[in-house]
């Protein structure tokens, strides 16, 4: 897994948009 390439600012703000997007589309 590489995580490296997210910040912890993307990680939180991709998390809130994956909240509102289905998780099919984020994954």
């Amino acid at each position: 897994m590489k995580r490296a390439r997210f910040t912890d600012e993307q990680i939180v703000r991709i998390l809130q948009e994956a909240d509102k997007a289905p998780v099919a589309e984020v994954a």
